[in-house]
């Protein structure tokens, strides 16, 4: 997962709250310290860096701010009473700025850098004194230093990993809302829709049976009138089967290769301009799937969109195989088309591989809606004849014989 930390980098609050308490250690050291020239220096060049690192700000400033923090700390302690300054406890504002605003690898690395400057600053104090009880003094607050910069270090990271995750989890469910959201208005308009078609596909069907009665050669063809009756009745079964399937809402389990056989076969009856090839594995002739009205239309949907790219390529052919790996029926629609505009792809929350330029709509969110639904998977693939479209649907446990 991608460390995204941008509602902290883009208000700087915690960088804010962490230079304003540096710089308050820093005035403690001029009040309460003896002043030398070389401390003037080392917080001029503090500030320089700082500012410098503020106005670049690079994607490596944030880390190199937290190195300018440990060594300007670590030369001023060193130059004012090292480990036995009262200030010392200054080091532990990079560790845990660090352990909140940076990756957790960048904060172990502060984290270890810190104890490495206190460790050298308690050296230098206790290679000059020979007293016991100073030593043994000296050696608890180096085992405490280092027990707090891994705790705070391990704590913070993992909190910080935690809701980064979080908010990334509640992004991914804002998204599917607004996809739900839509797909419940397309489901209503569509319903609405079926029901206002009824009537008047009920009325036209009896003006053919009328027109029929009064059929002259020379008015109204009867090949003409055939197609109009044979697509006026196909639209009721449409109708027909949307409101029964709504009515039971229940999958039905249904052999793979019957399941495919009969969607083809239904969608080329609609769209028999194009030019369908299709290859079948005879392991389809053994595994079954659960399916319903929804998942058909789908991959209905999904043929269509083949269709229309291969059509807008001057090519009325598609190719649709299907085969079984594993647990899965795999179905693959290769069109001659443009290809996938993959970043309106990724935005649906799509796999998707290679680049090019093609255009989709509401059918394929309706689709990827449906495919999820049946614990199944799209897979968007452009390559050198076009657009490649991979549905994964799971098998049923048990096999046919």
């Amino acid at each position: 997962m991608q460390l995204n930390w941008k509602q902290i980098k883009k208000y700087h609050a915690l960088t804010l709250v962490r230079l304003i308490f540096s710089f308050s250690c820093l005035l403690v050291f001029w009040v309460f310290s003896i002043t030398a020239f070389e401390s003037y220096l080392v917080v001029g060049l503090y500030c320089l860096s700082h500012a410098y690192l503020t106005i670049k700000n690079t994607s490596f400033s944030l880390l190199l701010s937290h190195f300018v923090d440990l060594i300007g700390f670590s030369i001023l302690l060193y130059l004012h009473g090292s480990a036995m300054n009262g200030a010392i406890s200054i080091l532990y504002i990079p560790i845990v700025s660090a352990s909140l605003l940076l990756k957790w690898r960048h904060a172990w690395l502060i984290s270890m850098l810190a104890i490495a400057f206190y460790s050298g600053l308690i050296w230098q104090v206790t290679s000059g004194t020979h007293h016991h009880m100073m030593g043994a003094h000296l050696q608890g607050m180096w085992f405490t230093f280092v027990l707090s910069a891994v705790a705070m270090t391990w704590f913070m990271s993992a909190q910080r990993s935690r809701l980064i995750r979080q908010s990334h989890e509640i992004s991914e469910l804002k998204e599917q809302q607004m996809r739900d959201e839509q797909i419940l208005a397309v489901a209503t308009y569509s319903a609405n829709t079926a029901h206002q078609l009824s009537t008047p596909l009920s009325t036209l069907g009896m003006l053919i049976d009328e027109l029929s009665l009064f059929n002259k050669e020379s008015e109204i063809p009867a090949d003409l009138q055939h197609q109009l009756s044979e697509q006026v009745s196909f639209c009721q079964t449409i109708v027909k089967n949307i409101a029964k399937q709504a009515k039971l809402n229940t999958p039905n389990r249904c052999q793979a290769k019957q399941f495919v056989e009969k969607i083809t076969q239904f969608w080329w009856n609609r769209r028999n301009e194009i030019e369908l090839n299709t290859q079948f594995e005879l392991s389809l002739d053994n595994v079954e799937i659960m399916t319903d009205l929804n998942l058909e239309m789908a991959i209905s949907n999904l043929l269509d969109n083949a269709a229309d790219s291969s059509l807008a390529r001057q090519s009325n052919q598609i190719e649709l195989s299907s085969k079984v790996e594993q647990d899965k029926l795999i179905i693959q629609i290769q069109d001659y088309g443009d290809g996938f505009d993959l970043q309106r792809m990724a935005n649906l929350g799509l796999k998707s591989t290679s680049e090019k330029a093609s255009g989709m709509g509401i059918g394929l969110i309706l689709a990827n809606a449906a495919i999820e639904r049946s614990q199944g998977e799209i897979v968007l693939v452009n390559n050198e004849r076009g657009a490649l479209t991979i549905i994964n649907l799971p098998l049923l446990s048990n096999t046919i014989g």
